[in-house]
């Protein structure tokens, strides 16, 4: 799938990674209309997901520094999004996948 293509071409794997900073980028200095763009648009989870669990290890820490940008606001309407649509378990969860070592003969 998708993770199949962020291995395979680094244009899309570093465009999924700056998506993630201008999404952080208008969270932190166009308040309003990100967060009426983000929670009205903002199917986050699968994508954020998907790159947590690329092989690149700058493609893992996107989507925190996105998740670490939207808390930061100490906004209650980004705290009740990212509650709601569960964005902390898969990231968490790639992050868990990250930190296991590698398996024998596997790099």
């Amino acid at each position: 799938g998708s993770v199949d293509r962020l291995k395979s071409n680094a244009s899309i794997a570093f465009g999924a990674q700056l998506a993630c900073e201008l999404l952080g980028f208008a969270v932190t200095h166009h308040g309003f209309k990100a967060k009426g763009f983000i929670t009205r648009y903002g199917n986050l989870a699968e994508p954020l997901s998907q790159l947590v669990s690329s092989e690149q290890r700058f493609l893992q820490l996107a989507p925190l520094r996105l998740l670490r940008v939207m808390v930061s606001t100490a906004d209650d309407i980004y705290i009740r999004f990212i509650q709601r649509s569960g964005l902390l378990a898969p990231v968490m969860r790639g992050l868990q996948r990250g930190l296991q070592p590698p398996t024998i003969g596997g790099g």
